[in-house]
């Protein structure tokens, strides 16, 4: 099965509903192709770095509200889950959005997954939690493991189902972020926790929602005080990301951005020193990519793989808040049984197909065709 993935990346505003709502709109109506999937970052419509509870209140989105709400063909309410399910409408499409949910007392960083119909098919709430996390009060998935969902992507089936037809499904995983991580940072490097849950349970798409540091963000510079950090992140923001900096949308629909990998490759100091919005991080990548060890071809490993290929999708957004920047460096990328050892844990390893990737710094959407 062929599916056309479609991957927003967005400087998300902190707080900026409906502006950041108005330019994923923006950003999807120019891609020259119909995606079938549409994947958002974390906390795409509400921005992310909240300092309090009392923040970010005002943005939360009640799931289990708004899932009686679409079964009574009400309006749904949330601002996000509105917007996802508007996006799907709009292009029959999936549609897989990250948002600040409310559930009783409780704040979950979730994603939801919305069908072509309209309907909300999957609510996915974060695992392994990062320090920002913590501040505006969000709490662990209380169920634990990464489970697996089946999927059927075939359109048809939502909007003009054949009752005599069979629809396979795509055993899919669905990770936020720190999921990729270990464990609060005190796990085993090694552990592999959602990389591990993925194989274990044959997923062969893997879909990530990220709002993943940059590794040139000023709030993990060391030896520099709080201010300095906050400045520095405001010297970031008006030269690259204020309103008066020119950014041209970028709707990457082919391999544009691969040759830039290659030379930075080759030049692995100026990856890490300078900043060009264009070009994508390839240590992010890189680092990514060796998150889903278990799926690489590497060294002497025997084990037989379970699949052709695995999709794994990562959008991120871009921006600045606050002292914290983020890498952008949206990918597609997919593992495949390769008869090649290798010594290498990355891009560069023969298992690995990198499909695209977005710029460091730009607003745009990645958008591929791949096979499951």
């Amino acid at each position: 099965m062929k599916l056309t993935i479609a991957c927003v990346q967005i400087n998300s505003r902190r707080a900026s509903v409906d502006a950041n709502s108005q330019r994923i709109l923006q950003l999807l109506a120019a891609c020259p192709k119909v995606p079938d999937v549409v994947v958002l970052p974390e906390l795409a419509v509400t921005g992310y770095h909240y300092r309090s509870r009392e923040s970010i209140s005002p943005y939360l989105d009640d799931y289990a509200a708004d899932k009686l709400r679409e079964q009574q063909s009400l309006p749904l309410q949330g601002k996000s889950l509105s917007l996802a399910q508007e996006i799907s409408l709009k292009y029959q499409c999936f549609t897989l959005m990250g948002y600040p949910e409310k559930s009783d007392q409780h704040i979950y960083n979730s994603a939801v997954l919305v069908a072509p119909n309209g309907n909300l098919l999957h609510n996915y709430r974060k695992s392994f939690l990062y320090d920002a996390d913590y501040e505006f009060g969000c709490e662990e998935n209380p169920e634990r493991g990464f489970r697996a969902i089946d999927i059927i992507f075939d359109k048809e089936y939502y909007l003009n189902r054949d009752p005599n037809k069979t629809y396979p499904a795509t055993r899919t995983n669905i990770g936020i972020c720190m999921d990729l991580n270990p464990y609060k940072f005190e796990a085993p490097f090694t552990a592999w926790e959602f990389a591990n849950a993925c194989y274990q349970q044959q997923a062969t798409l893997i879909l990530c929602l990220m709002a993943w540091l940059s590794p040139k963000s000023p709030s993990i510079v060391p030896n520099i005080s709080d201010a300095d950090k906050l400045g520095r992140g405001h010297q970031l923001e008006r030269q690259f990301f204020g309103d008066n900096v020119y950014a041209k949308d970028h709707i990457n629909t082919e391999d544009d951005h691969l040759a830039m990998i290659v030379e930075t490759t080759q030049n692995d100091e100026a990856d890490e020193q300078l900043f060009i919005p264009q070009q994508p991080s390839v240590s992010t990548i890189n680092y990514w990519v060796l998150r889903f060890f278990p799926f690489l071809t590497f060294g002497r490993r025997q084990a037989g793989h379970y699949f052709d290929r695995a999709t794994v999708v990562c959008c991120n957004r871009v921006g600045v808040e606050d002292d914290v920047m983020y890498t952008g460096t949206s990918s597609i990328f997919q593992f495949g049984p390769s008869p090649v050892e290798s010594i290498h844990h990355d891009y560069r390893n023969p298992s690995v197909q990198l499909r695209g990737c977005m710029g460091q710094g730009e607003e745009g959407v990645l958008i591929r065709e791949v096979a499951l």
